[in-house]
C-alpha cells in the first residue's frame, strides 16, 4: 500500500489511484483505478452509484527510460434507474497533472 500512494502522488493522476505495479519482457504496467465509484448519467443528468459491470483495458502510454509503459484501467458500465439505461464511464481519461 505505502509504495501504491507513493505513485499515485509521484504520477499525479487527477482523479485516479494506482493500486499496483507490474514489470513485464516488454515494460511496465500501472494498475489504476477512479478514485469515485459513481458518475452522472449523460441522459437524465442524475448521479448513479450502481455499477453493472467492470471491463480492464490497457492504455500504451509514452516509453519512460526505453520502457514502454502501459496503463491498466477499468472501463465501467453504470447502471440507471431513473431512465433506465446503460452508461460507459465515470471519468475522463487519466492525465498528468498540469505544472
Amino acid at each position: 500500500m505505502f509504495m501504491e500512494s507513493n505513485l499515485t502522488k509521484l504520477l499525479a493522476f487527477q482523479g485516479w489511484i494506482v493500486i499496483g505495479l507490474t514489470f513485464m519482457e516488454y515494460g511496465i504496467c500501472f494498475h489504476i483505478e477512479f478514485d469515485k465509484n459513481e458518475m452522472e448519467c449523460p441522459h437524465c443528468h442524475s448521479i448513479i452509484t450502481e455499477l453493472h459491470q467492470t471491463r480492464p483495458i490497457l492504455i500504451r502510454d509514452l516509453a519512460v527510460f526505453g520502457q514502454v509503459v502501459y496503463l491498466r484501467v477499468p472501463r465501467r458500465r453504470f447502471y440507471c434507474r431513473k431512465c433506465q439505461r446503460y452508461s460507459t464511464g465515470g471519468g475522463a481519461s487519466p492525465a498528468p497533472l498540469k505544472l
